[in-house]
């Protein structure tokens, strides 16, 4: 079973909300500090007064819920450990206040006689709460919910009054929700007025109330977030009184305090709460509370498998029931992170759902493997629950003999995000040998080979450069060779094995790879492929030879010496870069020469050789740029061509002090042809 995931962090109450418990919370402290009418009473009087008709006209009512160290405003908890709202509730819990609410027309002095009521000390006053009904604070737009139960005692003999002795933290809690719940009713000691259903037929028959509901579910936060957090040492007792409460509800009860007068996600973070800490049949309660409360689809057949569930968990074997309470809480927490708002099942995963919750014992899917769609609904019904069991593995199993692993994929593309289920489904099924079935299609299928990419890693290399240099489809060729460069480095080494196999298309593909990832294979000898006879493999061969500083050298004269024009260039580029190496000089000087070269490649290696200055590149140059010499004449200028013109340039550039050069490069400058004559003073020609 995968681990659960961690609830949703409940949220906070909105920011306008904190504002006025904060303001309240400064005021009270105010009336505390200074004698009646201090300059610092009324205004702050006022200023409470103003915060709340302000709310009251956006929201048209306003309830605060009180507990021992938290309040409960516009649906949500403030945080315990905060030290100004945390002593607000604890100065309101001495007071046996279990709620307030305030009514739009709020005065200054309503707001001022409510503050001064608050800030009497309840140990020397009294509580307000624990005042007979003659005597109770009464305002015309405030209202205060007492929980005068002093001497409400357990059934078992605990008492939750001062004369009762210490009482456990889940004790407490009980004692103050059973005393909120029953403000409203006779004030008598009786030991069963903190029993369960006495306090559920309480909330039931209470007229309804947002301030009293907002107590009752600050209570409800509580005990949810100390069970959850193992901070009750009689849990046990306490998780069995709170199922009983939430079961003797009422449907219509149970959605009003589940909907605590807030959003759908506060809704959401209360039941998550309750998810982790009350009993199964408490969790299914307030997870149909929920639903009915948020519009939202639960369908018939998903209760009846959630209550299957439940009863493993309750009568099962004792690692059965472990197994059936944590995999149900995890499907409630699935179920309340995926809502979607009413989608409705297909009929036949509907019938999957019924057979599963009906099945008592064995196998609970052997009825279904005679129809072939049930399969596929198997395996949406492991993703939606996030479960894989062996009927989820035999269905993927079924899946694969028959050939539909691409209705495989695509119901794994559905799944939710995080699927525990999904990553072992893909866990599984992805295997370089599967992948090398995917991409012996015809067409091959690149999403799901993207997919397999995805899991397999680097094991998917293999295969998909058996493919690359294999398959006839140029576009699959294409697609395969931008998806292995992405791997880098890590292909190099299945590159190089692959390269023993003589034929001409596998090397040039495999080297044109090596290219596209910038490595030559350790241990892999050059020449074969410098020298290949064909012209393809050399051309990816020097292409990344050229540009590795550890083989340039080595493979350079045989460049600039091939007869296959794309490298020659390839070889009088890194010549140029390099700055032409000695040992070049006389084969590019005598590629220069070459009459039978295009001109384009011989004027390339002019520019090479204007580079070096020696005797041997001075007398190419002037045989380039001038004519054969006639008997008794001065040299005369070659005609203009790309290859006259480099050599012009380069000789205006680097031998303008050498004699024969000086005496060519001013008959130039002379020439009729502007190109000529703009070459020779070293001057880029115009086309």
């Amino acid at each position: 079973m995968s681990e659960a995931p961690r609830p949703a962090e409940r949220p906070a109450p909105p920011q306008e909300l904190l504002d006025l418990l904060l303001e309240l919370a400064s005021a009270v402290q105010k009336h505390t500090m200074y004698p009646e009418g201090h300059p610092a009473l009324a205004p702050a009087g006022a200023a409470v007064a103003e915060r709340i008709e302000k709310l009251l006209r956006e929201r048209g009512s306003l309830a605060l819920g009180v507990a021992s160290r938290q309040l409960v405003i516009g649906g949500a908890p403030t945080d315990p450990q905060h030290p100004v709202l945390g002593g607000l509730a604890e100065r309101l819990h001495r007071h046996q206040i279990g709620a307030l609410s305030f009514e739009p027309g709020i005065s200054a002095d309503e707001a001022a006689d409510l503050l001064r009521a608050l800030a009497a000390d309840a140990d020397r006053a009294g509580p307000l709460g624990a005042r007979p009904p003659e005597r109770f604070p009464a305002w015309p737009h405030v209202h205060l919910f007492s929980v005068r139960y002093d001497s409400l005692e357990l059934a078992d003999g605990v008492e939750g009054g001062e004369e009762g002795g210490p009482v456990s933290r889940g004790t407490e809690l009980w004692l103050g929700l059973a005393r909120t719940a029953l403000a409203a009713g006779a004030a008598q000691k009786t030991a069963a007025a903190a029993d369960p259903a006495t306090v559920a037929r309480a909330i039931n028959t209470h007229e309804a109330s947002r301030a009293y509901e907002q107590a009752i579910v600050g209570y409800f936060l509580q005990i949810a977030e100390e069970l959850k957090t193992g901070g009750i040492s009689d849990a046990p007792v306490i998780r069995r009184r709170m199922a009983r409460l939430i079961t003797d509800l009422r449907p219509d009860t149970l959605r009003r305090l589940v909907n605590m007068g807030g959003d759908f996600g506060r809704r959401r973070s209360f039941v998550l709460d309750a998810s982790h800490a009350f009993s199964l049949d408490a969790v299914m309660a307030l997870l149909r509370a929920a639903a009915e409360a948020s519009d939202r689809s639960l369908s018939h057949t998903m209760v009846r498998l959630l209550s299957k569930m439940a009863q493993y968990a309750e009568g099962g074997s004792p690692q059965v029931r472990s197994q059936a309470d944590t995999a149900l809480r995890e499907q409630v927490r699935h179920v309340l992170q995926g809502w979607d708002g009413g989608e409705t099942l297909p009929e036949p995963y509907t019938r999957v759902l019924g057979t599963l919750a009906r099945s008592a014992q064995g196998s609970p899917l052997s009825d279904l493997w005679a129809e072939p769609l049930e399969v596929e609904r198997i395996i949406e019904l492991g993703l939606e629950l996030d479960v894989n069991g062996p009927d989820v593995w035999t269905a993927v199993d079924r899946s694969l003999e028959e050939g539909k692993l691409g209705t495989l994929a695509a119901l794994l593309d559905r799944a939710p995000a995080g699927s525990h289920c999904a990553q072992e489904i893909w866990r599984r099924i992805a295997t370089a040998e599967r992948l090398a079935v995917v991409l012996a299609a015809d067409p091959v299928d690149l999403h799901l080979v993207d997919k397999f990419v995805a899991h397999l890693g680097a094991a998917a290399a293999a295969p998909l450069l058996r493919t690359l240099v294999e398959s006839e489809s140029r576009r699959t060729r294409r697609e395969l060779f931008e998806r292995l460069g992405a791997f880098g480095s890590a292909i190099v080494p299945l590159a190089a094995e692959l390269l023993a196999d003589e034929r001409w298309f596998v090397q040039r593909n495999l080297l044109s790879l090596l290219n596209a990832v910038g490595e030559w294979p350790e241990g892999v000898p050059t020449a074969p492929y410098a020298g290949h006879p064909d012209a393809r493999v050399r051309r990816e061969a020097f292409r990344l030879l050229l540009r590795l500083d550890g083989h340039r050298e080595d493979v350079l004269a045989p460049a600039l010496q091939d007869a296959d024009p794309a490298i020659l260039r390839r070889g009088l580029a890194a010549a140029q870069e390099m700055q032409c190496p000695p040992v070049a000089v006389p084969i590019v000087a005598s590629r220069a020469l070459d009459a039978d070269l295009p001109m384009d490649l011989r004027a390339l290696g002019v520019r090479v050789l204007g580079r070096v200055r020696s005797p041997e590149v001075l007398e190419t140059l002037l045989r380039l740029a001038s004519r054969p010499k006639r008997l008794f004449l001065k040299p005369r200028v070659a005609a203009s061509s790309p290859v006259t013109l480099a050599a012009l340039a380069s000789l205006a550039a680097g031998w303008s002090d050498e004699p024969r050069a000086a005496a060519l490069l001013a008959r130039a400058r002379r020439a009729r042809d502007l190109g000529i004559r703009a070459a020779a003073r070293e001057i880029e020609p115009q086309p």
